[in-house]
This record gives structure tokens, sequence and C-alpha cells, in this order.
């Protein structure tokens, strides 16, 4: 690592080869020609970059979630609060859900994964899901979600036509990337708090790369979700255990599971037909019997509306 200045500006060329220039009007221009020429590399890098300065060293985060550490392969270290950045923040809200200790190493992928997301808002969005969700992150940087489908594994949505098989992909050409609009294109997805809000027979467990959602609905605590992707690796049996699945073969090791997913999965299994039809007609109530509208809001058929106020 090396940095080459005029009077212009300084430019810092990190391990990777690739390099970072600031100008001499730039509020940081000092600070890095300082740590330049004491050659702080880690702390440049980090000014400049500071997800791909946590992603590229070995980092850890403290016992109590407020300080992160990210050391070179010199020795070089710095610590910083989690705070102000979303790759930063992720880290701490893993730790605070039980899915990470100290080490950061195995949840690389996930984070990794989770920048790749050419939708900008996406990003910001996954964070919002995670924070409000209990979760499972899969050891090539995915993670686990639900679906209700029809007996078939068919959609509940288009007639059966998007399909699902264990152990193969789903995808979509179109899909919508505006979280205002609630029940859109794309393929859907859920927590399982959601589960009781879906109409259908089956629900299937969908392994989901982050790069791959495209919106977060602001609606039901950011408790569902839309992507362009995901891989079919299981049905979820009505006492919250996994029924038929392939998911050893799909991750290659066991989930990381947050602390809460125990007690999760033991209250997954309660009814859900009678919160369903509870639900049906408070929104009705709510959008004066405007059995369209209902059915938009709590993304089922016309049919479905109907039948759950005649109950």
């Amino acid at each position: 690592m090396f940095y080459a200045k005029d009077d212009k500006q300084i430019s810092v060329y990190v391990k990777d080869g690739q390099g970072a220039t600031w100008k001499s009007d730039h509020p940081q221009f000092q600070r890095v020609v300082d740590m330049a020429r004491k050659e702080n590399w880690i702390m440049i890098q980090f000014l400049h970059n500071p997800a791909k300065a946590i992603l590229d060293n070995k980092s850890s985060i403290s016992d109590t979630g407020d300080e992160i550490t990210v050391i070179s392969d010199t020795g070089e270290s710095i610590s910083v609060e989690p705070t102000g950045d979303t790759l930063l923040e992720m880290i701490a809200l893993l730790q605070r859900k039980g899915v990470l200790d100290n080490n950061i190493e195995p949840v690389k992928p996930f984070l990794k994964n989770m920048l790749e997301n050419p939708f900008i808002e996406a990003t910001q969005e996954i964070y919002e899901y995670c924070k409000n969700m209990d979760f499972e992150i899969t050891p090539d940087g995915c993670f686990l979600a639900y679906k209700s489908v029809r007996k078939d594994l068919g959609s509940i949505h288009d007639n059966g036509q998007t399909k699902h098989v264990i152990g193969e992909y789903t995808e979509v050409e179109h899909f919508d990337t505006n979280r205002r609009n609630h029940c859109s294109n794309g393929l859907h997805f859920c927590a399982k708090s959601y589960l009781s809000s879906y109409s259908g027979d089956i629900i299937i467990i969908v392994k989901i790369n982050p790069k791959d959602v495209v919106s977060i609905p602001t609606d039901y605590n950011f408790a569902k979700g839309r992507c362009r992707r995901y891989l079919t690796v299981g049905i979820l049996a009505e006492d919250g255990t996994l029924q038929t699945t392939n998911l050893e073969e799909a991750t290659g090791e066991k989930v990381v599971k947050t602390e809460a997913k125990a007690k999760a999965d033991k209250e997954v299994a309660k009814s859900k037909a009678t919160n369903r039809i509870e639900e049906t007609i408070q929104n009705m109530e709510i959008y004066e019997n405007n059995v369209d509208k209902v059915a938009r809001v709590m993304n089922i058929s016309i049919e479905t509306v109907k039948r759950n106020i005649r109950k």
C-alpha cells in the first residue's frame, strides 16, 4: 500500500490495488495526508469505505455490541461505533438477535450478498425486515423465509401458474421495487409472524439471497417482502417442523439461527383460520365492506374474503 500526493490531491492505493483520491478542498484531505504519512492504511480504508474495510479484514464486535474492531493483515486496527452505516448497524443487530457472538466471519457472506443488491433502497429495507423479524441465515449468505401456496405448490395468486418444486429455483422477470405498493409484482415471501395472513393450503420454506430482494413493503411491520428469485427448500408442517425438505443439500450445513427461533417455532402451529376470519371482518369494517380493497390489502382472493365473512 502506498500513496501519491501533490498540491491538488492525494491518492491512496490499498492492498487490492484499488485507489481512493481526496482533493485538496475535501474536508478530510489533511486527515488523510497525516494518516498516509503514518502509514495508517486501515484507517484510510475505513474512512473511504467502511463496509469494504470490515469485509476485507478480520473484524469483531464487542460483547456489548457498541464497538466494532477491524484488524488488517499487518496488525493495524481501528475500533468504531456501529452507527451511521447500514452494514455496521446490521452487524450489531445480528449480535443482538443471537446470530453471532464476537466473531463476524460467519455472517460475512450474508453481508456481502446484501451489499451486492443493485437496488440501494432494498439494502436498507432488508435491515428493517431483519430488525423486526426472527430469521435464519445460511452459511452461503442467504436467509430463509416462508410462503403459502396451493396443494400442488403453485402460487395462490395466479391460479397456480407460478410453480414451486423442492430443490429448484423460481424466478420472475417483472417485479416492483416500490415498497409503498404493498401488493404488487414479484415473488412474495414473509416471516412466520405473517403466515396467518395467507390463505393457501401449504406453507413452503424458501431460501433467498439478499441481493435478489427487491422490496420490503411498509405494512405488517415489515413482515413480508418481494424478490425476483428464490429456492424452494421444503414444506413446513402444521406443528412448525420441517415436513419435507432438502435443506441440508441446499445449504451445505445447518443454518445459523437466532436465539428466539425455538420459541417462535412453538408458536407457529397455532390455528390460523380463526385469526384469518377475524382479520377479514375487521378489514371489512375498516374499508367499509369494499371486498376488492380488503382482498388487495390482505393479499388474498375475493372469493376467500367472501368465504371468511360468511363464516
